[in-house]
């Protein structure tokens, strides 16, 4: 967890504007909450783990970090992820407090060290695939990164057969996300 600070400082200075962490610690660090504080342009995005052999855990009870940060910075996207038919994946852990929402987590397209096709499965294809989605908002002109949290949250496909497992109640949906013209639904 030390090198946190410098990892996010040298990517910052690179021009990041959202950076990724698939990482997990059950110990509340403080050097995050430092690390935020100094970056306020930046977004994290953060996977919510992968729970034990028995399957994903509520992080409420069981607690995970930098996965509970979500709720207490606005620069800060907790991500579970959820199955091929759209229901929290089995191994995802969950929170209606902490975790923001689902995004793809099963058989996820990607490239293996050596270039070649694989299908990865966790919360951190899940949150690569937010992390891609924080970046098409941010290059339609919304570069401020409580404004992209919001708008993705605002444009989630709501469920409320979630509302137990995320904040939001919702999973990503990248066209709606990028469509979206006002943070602010009308009903």
């Amino acid at each position: 967890a030390t090198k946190i600070p410098v990892a996010v400082k040298y990517l910052t200075a690179q021009g990041a504007a959202i950076i990724n962490l698939s990482l997990a610690t059950s110990g509340d660090v403080a050097v995050f909450d430092t690390t935020y504080a100094e970056h306020t342009d930046t977004l994290f995005v953060v996977a919510a783990g992968n729970g034990v052999a028995g399957g994903g855990r509520n992080i409420s009870h069981y607690p995970v970090f930098p996965a509970r940060h979500s709720r207490k910075s606005k620069h800060v996207i907790t991500v579970g992820a959820h199955d091929l038919s759209g229901q929290l994946a089995s191994f995802s852990n969950f929170s209606h407090e902490y975790v923001d929402l689902l995004a793809p987590g099963c058989a996820v397209p990607a490239r293996a060290t050596a270039g070649k096709l694989v299908r990865d499965t966790g919360t951190s294809p899940a949150t690569a695939v937010v992390s891609f989605a924080a970046g098409l908002v941010r290059s339609l002109g919304l570069n401020r990164s409580d404004r992209i949290k919001v708008r993705i949250l605002a444009s989630v496909d709501f469920d409320p057969t979630l509302s137990k497992q995320t904040r939001v109640s919702g999973r990503l949906n990248i066209v709606k996300a990028i469509s979206l013209y006002h943070d602010t639904v009308e009903t």
